[in-house]
């Protein structure tokens, strides 16, 4: 059992999402990012039962979101990775059994420098 995301290639890219179980899809693809700019760079993690959170970029300000995924299903709002003010990309995230793990990602600081980053994760939220 398990996620797939994407991001579509309509004019507007959102990300979207599909529950699959024993090797084939299960329900309708779940609208995970649908807004007027470009969300992309979607990644997912998800424990044993379907918890876990998908996290992607925003073109509207360069920023790292996740959302919460409870048994398979979205939970809550969207909510920012850090509070930086530089632009972020490269999103990934690992999340455990306990509801533990981490989320990484790339950021663009003054010069031509990129740093990565790491933010804890624990019961599902960065730390």
């Amino acid at each position: 059992n398990g996620m797939v995301v994407w991001q579509d290639s309509n004019a507007d890219e959102d990300i979207k999402a599909i529950r699959i179980i024993n090797y084939g899809r299960n329900g309708s693809v779940i609208p995970v990012a649908i807004l007027a700019f470009d969300e992309t760079e979607p990644t997912v993690s998800l424990d044993d039962i379907g918890n876990g959170l998908i996290t992607w970029k925003e073109a509207s300000d360069q920023k790292i979101y996740a959302k919460k995924v409870i048994n398979y299903s979205l939970v809550g709002d969207k909510f920012r990775v850090t509070n930086s003010s530089n632009n972020e990309r490269k999103p990934s995230v690992y999340v455990n059994n306990n509801n533990k793990g981490i989320i990484t990602l790339s950021q663009d600081v003054a010069g031509p420098s990129t740093y990565i980053y790491g933010n804890r994760i624990v019961d599902l939220e960065p730390q």
